[in-house]
Formats: structure tokens, C-alpha cells, sequence
């Protein structure tokens, strides 16, 4: 079993997919008697507490890619002043491969690579190719970095690694007693936010980026609203597109249907108040949101660009890229049905389940492939 390990990249440690799974991780790895450090762009004091309080881990800041030089040399003195016996990147494009390609140099014997999404997320169409041009060309040389590989999907899997890299997929555990729909809940939500019972609400989670296709989610519920005037819109998260988002709302005349609720560590009780959940993204590494979205029972409606591997049940559905937003809308009003608990089949909680995250953790942990 490895004994010391360095995980990249720890954001704030609330809003990021990313983020919760490996404050999962460190759990795992604490139970195991397994020390973990982490490298973040921006030390989050509150965080960095927490977690030395918890695990006695530390919270090393590094340069962001846009040093690269400065970069390298940070991780490069953190791994010549600590020896570490494993390394763990997870990341979303090849090109952050800085970190991966100190740890061959310094021979970290264990060096893990963990693919966490599809696509590339910027808005601007000429960095964008650029980017995935870098990506393609940076692939081969950062598997050569690498002993052993990972990814939240297949999806993810295949956008980060090459055609024969050999990959295992963990999926992104969830708290499935958090997601139990409870119907309480759904009237404490809906009374504090001044929802009527008989109001349709849709509801969206997720960060405001090129990748969640947020404009999209706007002309879709303005869609909604022309066939069903009784409905609203839960918009959860923020981000770099957040401000021009609500000012493209406001645009369309839908401010006052629309709440913008930011951050929200309520996640399951807003699901409770919620009719039906979409995830219109332009690409997910997994799209986990929409898998706590029929844990907690909701019809979901998905852009074909999310991996199948979130759909659990046949309350979920894919709509192909290039389909209209009065067609999404359309859509959504057919799934529209009295809210209820989730029926899922039991391979949805086995595959999601924090046990099964625990398995696969301590077997990670053991060395084993």
C-alpha cells in the first residue's frame, strides 16, 4: 500500500465535482492510515484548516498554468522536499500534464491520472480548437507520465487517454440517504421561496461556463413559460458567465421567473421542490448532478453529450444535438409527472454508492490496476 500521497488539483472544495470526490478520497485514505497532501492554485484558508484538523494533509499552492515555468519548478521543490510514493492528477485536459511529468522525472514510483471530463471548456471558438489541437497533440506524451489511469466515464476516459490506454472507471460516489425525496422538504422549499404547489419548476445545478450551455437553459424555459405560464426556473451555481446569464434573462423579460440562487449547500431540498431537472451541457465528464437528480426522484432531461452512463432509469432522456428549445420544452412538459421517490433499478445504487467508492479507493490505494 502506498503510504504518502500528492493529489492535483483541490479548487475550494465546495462547488467542483472534482473537488468532493477527493474530499472523499482523503477520507478513505485517512481510514487507511494513508497521508495526503494536496496542490491547489489558491489556498482556501478555511479549507486548508479543515483539512489539517481532519487528516493532518496540507494545502500547497502552486502557480497557475498560465506560469508554466514557475509551475514546474513549485511542484518540482514540493517533490524533492517531500517524498512522496504516489502521485495523483486529476485533471480535464492532456496540457495539464506539468504536474505528471515532474513526478516521472523525480521517479515517484506510482503515478495515477484521472480524467474528469469530455471536452474543452471555452466559449471563444478560435482558443477553444486551439486547445483541443493542444489536447490531442499533448495525450501521448502525458500517458508516457503516467502507471496506471482513471476516469469518471468512458467518455472521459477516451477524450484524455489514448486509443489503446488501458483505463478504469470510478464513478463519482453520491450520498444516496441525502437524495431520498422527502415530501416535506418540498413544502418548506417552496413556501421559503414563495412557490405555489401547482407550479412547474425546473431546476438546473452546475457551474455558469461554456461547458453547462446556460444561455441554452434560458431559451429553453422561456420555451416552457410560452406553453406553461404556471412555471419557474431554480438556477443553482455561479461562474464566469453567471452576470451575463441573468442580464440575458432579464433581457427575454424572465427575471421575475427565474431564481439565481448562487451557491447552495441544500442541494437535495431544492431537488425536493423541483418537477423536472435538465442538464442541457455541451459536455460532461459524467454529469453527476443529473444522477443526485434521479436519486432524489426527478425526471431529467439530457443533452445527448452527457455520457449514457447517467441515465438510470427510463425517467431520463437524451435530446441530440441541434434539437430546438421548443422541442426540449416540449419534451419537458411530457416527462412532467406527480412528484414520487425514485424506483431505481439496484445496479444504480451499487455502481454510485459511497461503499462501492470505498472498495475501489482502498483497492487504488493497494497498488492494485
Amino acid at each position: 500500500m502506498v503510504q504518502n500521497i500528492l493529489i492535483g488539483y483541490l479548487t475550494e472544495g465546495v462547488h467542483s465535482g472534482i473537488d468532493q470526490y477527493l474530499l472523499n478520497f482523503v477520507e478513505i485514505a485517512f481510514e487507511n492510515g494513508v497521508h495526503v497532501d494536496f496542490l491547489t492554485n489558491q489556498v482556501t484558508p478555511d479549507l486548508q484548516q479543515e483539512l489539517a484538523a481532519k487528516f493532518g494533509s496540507k494545502l500547497l499552492e502552486i502557480p497557475s498554468l498560465k506560469h508554466p515555468v514557475a509551475q514546474y519548478r513549485r511542484i518540482r521543490k514540493i517533490l524533492t522536499e517531500e517524498k512522496y510514493d504516489c502521485t495523483y492528477f486529476n485533471i480535464s485536459e492532456a496540457f495539464h500534464c506539468i504536474g505528471a511529468f515532474v513526478a516521472k522525472r523525480e521517479k515517484v514510483p506510482r503515478r495515477m491520472i484521472h480524467s474528469h471530463s469530455s471536452g474543452v471548456s471555452v466559449a471563444n471558438p478560435v482558443v477553444r480548437r486551439l486547445r483541443r489541437l493542444l489536447h490531442y497533440m499533448v495525450r501521448p506524451f502525458l500517458v508516457r507520465c503516467g502507471t496506471h489511469f482513471f476516469a469518471c466515464s468512458d467518455l472521459a476516459g477516451q477524450w484524455l487517454f489514448p486509443r489503446k490506454t488501458q483505463f478504469s472507471v470510478i464513478y463519482n460516489a453520491i450520498n444516496s440517504d441525502r437524495f431520498v425525496y422527502r415530501p416535506a422538504a418540498r413544502e418548506s422549499l417552496r413556501r421559503e421561496l414563495g412557490i405555489g404547489e401547482e407550479t412547474l419548476v425546473l431546476g438546473h445545478v452546475g457551474h455558469f461556463t461554456y461547458a453547462k450551455n446556460n444561455f441554452f437553459l434560458i431559451d429553453i424555459f422561456s420555451e416552457v413559460k410560452k406553453l406553461c405560464p404556471e412555471s419557474m426556473l431554480l438556477s443553482v451555481g455561479c461562474g464566469e458567465d453567471f452576470d451575463r446569464v441573468v442580464s440575458y434573462a432579464k433581457h427575454l423579460g424572465l427575471n421575475s421567473d427565474i431564481l439565481f440562487l448562487g451557491v447552495r449547500k441544500d442541494i437535495p431540498e431544492l431537488m425536493a421542490a423541483m418537477d423536472c431537472f435538465v442538464l442541457p451541457s455541451r459536455f460532461e465528464g459524467l454529469g453527476i448532478v443529473g444522477i443526485e437528480a434521479q436519486f432524489c426522484g426527478l425526471p431529467v432531461v439530457f443533452s445527448a453529450e452527457i455520457p449514457r452512463e447517467a441515465a438510470l432509469s427510463d425517467r431520463a432522456v437524451f435530446l441530440k444535438k441541434g434539437v430546438t428549445a421548443r422541442q426540449w420544452a416540449m419534451t419537458i412538459l411530457q416527462m412532467r409527472a406527480k412528484r414520487c421517490a425514485a424506483h431505481l433499478p439496484p445496479t444504480a445504487f451499487h455502481c454510485y454508492s459511497l461503499a462501492e467508492q470505498h472498495k475501489q479507493t482502498e483497492s487504488l490505494l493497494l497498488g492494485k490496476d
